[in-house]
């Protein structure tokens, strides 16, 4: 988590800062991020009508920011303690409105932050489509060898793999150098709406199929398998607090079952039904795939 602290005293046309900057990363043994950008949260604050602060996310995960503003003479509101969800880019969080012009004013503020957001319960039932469609085969793990299992699906290199659910992708194969990223492998790694990430290792960086920043429907090709030809999977939770849950993955076999990972996938027909493609679509979404 990173803790930012500033002064901040505004004078007719000037003002003065302070900074102290502290790094601790709180993250589980088994999910430790492999590549962390070093500063990738940013605060800035901005002159209309007051104070308007902003969140800048250099990272293409998302973040949890939390905001405190104190000691605030002359603006409204009085006090802010709150915490925000910060997506990549520019994100407006709160504004300080002066309320006598003809008085200074002023205030304090700190802020930390940590990758990940928390969005309630994720449904550990949720239907992930199998990520393959070329034969494959299952590979299991000796669970006393590791604490969390990637599930492995054995094919040949060049097949492709699909995107088992809806969401953004925030990493890729290559992106070591000061990105924020979970695996140290060739990877793909996915944020899905409820703010879980999987991870799809062994991906060709030549595929080219996808770029950070992508949105990407289930059933949708995201890459191609390189010389290994092992497709590693794995399911994390997010806490917003920069930790890192595994979860089990339940995989759509049919419209009235799920399965976990085992020997029982092997022998299941491949399948991408549409319904299970649209179903994170909105309304609007929905609407215009009928048209």
């Amino acid at each position: 988590m990173k803790i930012i602290k500033h002064l901040l005293l505004v004078l007719p046309f000037a003002f003065v800062a302070g900074t102290l900057n502290a790094q601790t990363i709180k993250v589980k043994r088994e999910s430790l991020y492999g590549s962390k950008i070093n500063v990738p949260v940013k605060i800035e604050v901005e002159e209309r009508n007051g104070y308007v602060f902003y969140a800048h996310n250099d990272s293409y995960y998302d973040y949890t920011v939390h905001l405190e503003i104190t000691d605030i003479v002359n603006l409204t509101p009085t006090k802010v303690d709150q915490s925000f969800r910060v997506r990549p880019g520019k994100n407006r969080l709160v504004q300080l409105k002066i309320q006598d012009g003809s008085r200074r004013p002023s205030y304090r503020f700190n802020y930390t932050y940590s990758i990940g957001v928390k969005r309630g319960k994720p449904d550990i039932d949720f239907p992930y489509l199998i990520p393959v469609k070329a034969p494959f085969e299952i590979k299991t793990s000796n669970t006393e060898e590791k604490d969390i299992l990637p599930n492995q699906f054995s094919m040949q290199q060049g097949d492709t793999v699909y995107a088992a659910r809806r969401g953004k992708i925030v990493a890729t194969p290559g992106m070591f150098d000061g990105m924020d990223r979970i695996s140290q492998n060739n990877a793909i790694e996915i944020q899905h709406p409820d703010g879980t990430l999987m991870i799809y290792e062994n991906i060709d960086p030549e595929s080219g199929l996808v770029k950070a920043g992508d949105e990407v429907l289930p059933g949708q090709a995201i890459g191609l398998l390189d010389e290994l030809g092992l497709l590693n999977i794995i399911l994390y939770k997010s806490t917003g607090d920069g930790y890192l849950e595994a979860m089990y993955i339940h995989y759509y076999t049919d419209d009235q079952h799920v399965e976990t990972f085992s020997e029982k996938l092997q022998n299941t027909p491949v399948k991408h039904p549409q319904d299970i493609v649209t179903k994170e679509f909105s309304r609007k979404e929905l609407k215009q795939l009928k048209k």
